[in-house]
């Protein structure tokens, strides 16, 4: 796929690509049932919805941050939950003997 920057953003294309809805619409297109191939001409009907320049850049610097932060929450959770159970194993250990 060839990107016009100054028409359409790459990454505000890669996120609505990417969007439930637009998976819903290019799923029913999809054929084959071991391996699913999405014809050209297929993902050529698809409408993209195209606000303005400044509203895709927008859009994505948002989405970027949710990204970012949905990545530092499951970290901060894996590392909670690390922590409890290192916590929980040392109460064990001293309360052992």
């Amino acid at each position: 796929i060839r990107v016009h920057s100054n028409k359409l953003n790459p990454k505000y294309l890669a996120y609505f690509i990417n969007a439930n809805q637009t998976q819903l619409a290019l799923k029913k297109d999809i054929k084959g049932t071991a391996i699913s191939m999405l014809k050209t001409k297929d993902l050529e009907k698809l409408e993209i919805i195209l606000p303005p320049i400044k509203q895709q850049k927008k859009l994505v610097e948002f989405l970027e941050l949710a990204d970012y932060e949905r990545d530092l929450l499951k970290k901060l959770a894996e590392e909670k939950k690390q922590f409890s159970q290192s916590v929980l194993d040392t109460i064990i250990l001293q309360n052992k003997g």
